[in-house]
């Protein structure tokens, strides 16, 4: 009898160990962590279509990091009526107070008293190409974000739909 009371004792200790481990989980997808399906091309050759990404749902995003954002307000103002679109996955390249433009389709930065220039941009997947659309000298207001995607000529990004409210960022890639 023995026997079968060890082994009880063992399946009761590894459902609560598993069940606490399920209920973690949860608790961390719910709140802290989630992840995503790139769909599109706007963000190649750093993500690609189809490729799964994780990102924390916690904590603001900075310039470079790429973000998942609630996106159907945007897509329509850019004028994409023609599919419904809940996301969008762009990269932050400006913060509330930087001076954006660009020329000959580079990014100009304006920010902590400096010019930057964002030239041969490589966020792990490869250069990212000058671009076609250009940025006009825009100030980022505060609580807001200026977005590209990093494949810059085939994105739509605040070039086209503004500037995007920190409140709107869903998730920050990982």
């Amino acid at each position: 009898m023995t026997v079968t009371k060890k082994r009880s004792d063992l399946f009761s200790k590894i459902l609560v160990a598993a069940t606490i481990v399920v209920i973690l989980l949860f608790v961390c997808k719910l709140f802290f962590i989630d992840f995503y399906t790139v769909s599109g091309s706007s963000m190649e050759p750093t993500f690609h279509d189809g490729q799964q990404i994780f990102a924390r749902k916690v904590g603001g995003a900075s310039r470079g990091d790429a973000v998942v954002i609630s996106g159907e307000g945007y897509a329509k103002k850019a004028g994409v009526y023609d599919e419904k679109i809940d996301l969008l996955f762009k990269r932050v390249i400006a913060v509330e107070g930087d001076v954006i433009s660009s020329v000959d389709g580079v990014v100009y930065l304006f920010y902590d008293g400096q010019q930057h220039v964002l030239e041969n941009e490589n966020y792990g997947g490869g250069q990212i190409d000058k671009m076609v659309i250009e940025i006009q000298k825009t100030v980022v207001p505060e609580g807001y974000v200026f977005v590209l995607g990093d494949n810059r000529n085939d994105s739509v990004d605040s070039r086209m739909f503004g500037c995007v409210k920190v409140s709107d960022i869903v998730a920050v890639c990982l």
